[in-house]
């Protein structure tokens, strides 16, 4: 089982991580991120949770590979519906009646469908923390929704994060990045970002990546 990331994990990941371009800003990053330098007032502490954050946020979003899924009961007469609080994008939405995958519109095209039947809802929209669907329905029916959760942030040593420590090069490599923007060092701050890059998308390349989309209703239908 793939195991989760800590803030420890990300300080030790670090200096096998960011191995180049030179060692002299591989141990400067080290330092900063272990907490050996982190006393000057340009590099507060608090500068170096944020960029953590930051880090955990981006890699979060680039990743998808957190995961969740969702149980929506639809009634007849109402159109919109809460999500999970820890609800961050949708990536699937599949009713279970007559089973098919909704398609996603845009909030401002809800109901300008001609052909949409409220009785078996094909369209579906996204408005903050809830969905909607494109008419009405006048039914009730269930739908499976399966999501991208909101980054879990770390705020102590001891908090984990959701993201699998597989990832945690990626983070770090972002982290590193960010810090050396803001120390002026443009060119080895692409560096390290592009070098994330690379890092996630080897990482997604090694998983058979299948879309949603092209998963067929039956084989994801809860039994």
């Amino acid at each position: 089982m793939i195991g989760l990331i800590s803030f420890s994990i990300l300080t030790t990941s670090i200096s096998y991580a960011v191995n180049e371009p030179d060692r002299g800003t591989i141990i400067y990053v080290a330092k900063q991120l272990s907490g050996l330098d982190q006393n000057s007032t340009y590099f507060p502490t608090v500068l170096w949770d944020t960029l953590t954050n930051r880090a955990v946020i981006k890699t979060t979003e680039l990743c998808s590979c957190v995961v969740a899924e969702d149980t929506v009961l639809t009634v007849s007469g109402t159109r919109e519906y809460s999500l999970n609080t820890d609800f961050s994008n949708v990536l699937s939405v599949l009713r279970k009646t007559d089973p098919k995958h909704l398609k996603r519109i845009p909030y401002n095209q809800k109901g300008q469908i001609v052909y949409s039947d409220p009785s078996n809802p094909e369209f579906f929209y996204i408005k903050a923390q809830k969905i909607g669907l494109d008419r009405t329905p006048n039914k009730a029916d269930t739908l499976f929704i399966s999501y991208l959760k909101q980054a879990k942030l770390l705020t102590a040593d001891a908090t984990v994060t959701d993201i699998p420590s597989e990832y945690s090069n990626v983070i770090a490599l972002f982290i590193a990045s960010e810090a050396l923007m803001r120390a002026k060092q443009f060119d080895q701050s692409a560096f390290f970002w592009q070098q994330a890059m690379s890092e996630l998308e080897l990482i997604r390349a090694s998983k058979r990546f299948i879309p949603a989309e092209s998963i067929k209703p039956k084989e994801i239908i809860p039994q």
